[in-house]
């Protein structure tokens, strides 16, 4: 891997990677400080950063570890232990590698940051980072400031942006915080606090900002139903934290995926296209709210508002039977050939004409009977001679 075409021929095996990750199970310092120094050279080449996260995920597999960069923190401790030119160079090699896969590939998001920082953090990087400051090691030190100073940034713009022009940051009040502040749990305030990883916030903090900021938004309906669902999980323990495994990678997946790429393999659990699916979600809710009348709040405005919705269906309804039109037409001039397409073409489009319909329930104005028999004519079929 140290000329241009290994490294290409290493990248370019899908097995590679994973073979070199089992290294970091040697008992030699030697050998699991090269492998985190070509992983951390990796993660900064274009396409590598991915199959880092692959090979350790496929090492974490192998070793029945819980987490995947636990060999990682692992070896940093334990080289901390000494202070041979073995121990330091892995002490380097561990803090080097921590920086590169957070700050490498995906790493220009702040959500992919956050999302591998929190991995650390959970491991109790923060805690063996108190505890190595004091060791001579330049170079390690330089690696520790590194990581502090990332982690300082992340979190400082993690805040500006829960506070940035939005109710997160709104005065709260009374009710809410009574939902967090009874006086039986106050005494397990601070035992909670000891059990939280150094460097996160803490879960009721967390819970208290989410809560407040929510509220003041249209999110708290889908807040609280998600709130809601979650007491439904199933009651036995172990089943139950399947289930919140789960539902935390998908959180995770939605969070981190950005152009259909999924950044994290271990966090895409499910085949989704958020952009697709935030698109879907949006047209339906600005067809919902141009179709509904809220009453006298809306008033006059309400109406237009609804006319205006009614409008564009119709006008892109109308553009998709002149485009239905011409692709009937040349199916027709294909001959046998063109048949069996001809009826499938039929079929898919008689669902359009029972949406026409529906647009004309609430009257019978010109412009959508136009469509509606131009439909009927295409596709052979009877028009409603009544909404």
């Amino acid at each position: 891997m140290n000329n241009k075409i290994g490294l290409s021929a290493v990248l370019d095996s899908s097995s590679s990677l994973n073979i070199i990750a089992l290294s970091l199970r040697s008992p030699s310092p030697r050998t699991r400080a090269l492998v985190l120094e070509i992983f951390g050279a990796v993660c900064l080449i274009p396409g590598g950063h991915t199959s880092v996260l692959e090979g350790m995920d496929h090492l974490c597999e192998q070793a029945g570890m819980r987490w995947r960069f636990e060999v990682v923190v692992w070896s940093l401790w334990g080289s901390c232990q000494g202070m041979t030119p073995l121990d330091k160079e892995l002490q380097v090699a561990s803090m080097s590698f921590i920086n590169a896969v957070i700050c490498g590939g995906p790493g220009v998001e702040l959500e992919f940051r956050m999302h591998l920082r929190y991995e650390f953090l959970q491991l109790g990087l923060m805690q063996l980072i108190d505890k190595i400051g004091f060791l001579e090691n330049d170079l390690l030190q330089t690696q520790i400031d590194v990581w502090i100073a990332g982690l300082e940034a992340d979190e400082e713009e993690t805040f500006r942006k829960w506070n940035r022009g939005s109710p997160f940051s709104a005065p709260s009040n009374s009710d809410d915080e009574d939902v967090f502040d009874d006086e039986e749990d106050e005494e397990q305030d601070e035992d909670e606090k000891d059990k939280e990883p150094k460097g996160l916030v803490s879960v009721k903090d967390q819970l208290r900002i989410l809560v407040r900021g929510f509220k003041q938004t249209s999110c708290w309906s889908a807040f609280g139903s998600l709130v809601r669902h979650l007491g439904l999980l199933p009651g036995e323990s172990f089943a139950r934290m399947k289930y919140m495994f789960i539902i935390d990678k998908l959180i995770q997946q939605v969070v981190l995926q950005r152009d259909e790429e999924d950044p994290d393999p271990a966090a895409a659990v499910a085949e989704i296209d958020m952009r697709a699916l935030v698109a879907e979600v949006g047209n339906r809710l600005r067809d919902e709210e141009g179709s509904t009348l809220e009453g006298g709040e809306r008033g006059a405005d309400g109406g237009k508002e609804k006319d205006k919705g009614k409008d564009e269906k119709i006008k892109r309804m109308g553009e998709r039977v002149r485009r239905l039109e011409r692709e009937v037409e040349g199916l027709r001039e294909s001959g046998a050939d063109g048949g069996k397409a001809l009826e499938g073409k039929v079929e898919a489009f008689k669902k359009e004409l029972k949406e026409v319909e529906e647009l004309v329930r609430d009257g019978r104005e010109p412009k959508v009977m136009e469509v509606l028999e131009r439909l009927g004519k295409v596709l052979g079929v009877a028009v409603a001679a009544e909404a």
